[in-house]
């Protein structure tokens, strides 16, 4: 499968010029602090991203995180981390050592390994999650020699130039005897012109589903504690459901009233939840897009786009299944608005190749070119909900 770091090459998502990284380490009794501090000078593009790869400095036995910092910034959107793990046949200095200097990469950069470095491992945001945010017997494990990829988002609406911005991430660790090592399951998928909300439309649900084919490579059942969900500005309710043989169990989760401006809120699950394999999540998110100045929303990474992700948390890990999740069918989407084929199905916001009328549009101009009422709006959540849908799950993290 194609890495989303390819389809991020897009003008909009412009890399800025990295200046200096600074990772360090601090003891104090039997726990240590890990800081990953970037310090960086923006470009004026809108949204950019900046890479970097970071080893562990967990020396002998296995480590438990039990607290995370964010280093705010008005300028950061979120920090993404991710567990790099080399090939068979290699080891992990021989992979990545090569790629740990200071000035860290742009993330369109081909060069990266970036194929072995998609386990989703963790996050940052402006609101942390509770220091009891782990159940008792279940932690975040931490390595010797193990590799990190961090990727840093930053947003710049107002498109200043060279502001310096300091942010990073920092782990609190001690040796622990947890009995199980957590992990993160992706529920959802987002950069794609097929995961779409028409302009000004009320109450749209875009549903994705991490299907039974899926979790049936799990290795034996799971414990589900805790949940996150993300979306952007026009998101305002996601529900995450429990599902087997294709019936409902429960609601795992909930949020009737998403707030944009708490990305990334923590749920920890007063009950825990245990998901069989062969069990199926949905989650469904509801937009109104009526506040968007009549445009389209599709997939992306930038606030400007919307998202529809629940982040699951759980234990025992298994390497098996990171991300999963479902998208309408892409033949069915151009259908509906009467496009033949585009120049590059890959692309975000594709251009039209065919029919010639149409040529040389982009996806969201043909959307908005459209006259919406009631009726084909209708008619085009219905093929959001229960048109044919294109699967995938993942033995890693896209990061799209």
């Amino acid at each position: 499968m194609k890495l989303g770091f390819v389809v991020l090459a897009a003008a909009a998502l412009i890399l800025s010029t990295v200046v200096e990284s600074l990772p360090f380490v601090e003891h104090n009794g039997n726990a240590t602090t890990w800081k990953i501090l970037t310090r960086h000078v923006l470009s004026s593009a809108h949204s950019s991203q900046h890479c970097s790869f970071h080893k562990s400095p967990v020396q002998g036995v296995k480590q438990h995180i039990f607290k995370e910092n964010y280093m705010k910034s008005e300028y950061v959107h979120h920090v993404d981390l991710f567990r790099c793990v080399a090939p068979e046949g290699k080891s992990n200095p021989e992979v990545f050592d090569p790629f740990l200097r200071e000035e860290g990469y742009s993330c369109t950069n081909k060069e990266l390994p970036l194929e072995h470095c998609q386990y989703y491992c963790f996050w940052s945001c402006p609101i942390a999650p509770p220091e009891n945010r782990f159940p008792e017997n279940a932690g975040h494990a931490i390595n010797e020699g193990e590799y990190l990829f961090m990727v840093i988002h930053y947003e710049n609406p107002s498109e200043l130039t060279d502001v310096k911005v300091e942010s990073g991430v920092e782990f609190t660790f001690s040796h622990d005897d947890k009995e199980f090592d957590t992990a993160f399951l992706k529920v959802g998928r987002y950069i794609s012109y097929k995961n779409l909300i028409p302009p000004s439309s009320k109450n749209f649900v875009v549903p994705h589903t991490c299907t039974s084919e899926c979790t049936e490579i799990l290795p034996q059942p799971i414990q589900i504690f805790g949940v996150t969900f993300h979306a952007h500005d026009s998101a305002m309710e996601i529900k995450l459901e429990h599902l087997r043989n294709g019936k409902s169990l429960n609601v795992i989760a909930h949020d009737k009233h998403y707030s944009p401006g708490e990305p990334f809120k923590f749920k920890k699950l007063e009950e825990q939840v245990k998901f069989l394999p062969g069990d199926e999540l949905r989650v469904d998110c509801t937009y109104d897009t009526s506040s968007a100045g009549g445009k389209a929303m599709i997939g992306g990474n930038s606030l400007e786009s919307e998202m529809c992700i629940a982040f699951i948390e759980y234990y025992p890990r298994t390497m098996k299944l990171s991300a999963c999740g479902t998208s309408t069918d892409g033949s069915a989407v151009k259908k509906f608005f009467g496009i033949e084929d585009f120049n590059s199905e890959d692309a975000i916001n594709p251009i039209v190749s065919s029919p010639g009328y149409l040529n040389g549009k982009s996806f969201t101009e043909v959307v908005q070119s459209i006259e919406w009422n009631e009726e084909n709006r209708a008619q085009f959540q219905e093929l959001m909900k229960n048109g044919p849908k294109e699967k995938y799950c993942s033995v890693g993290h896209h990061f799209e």
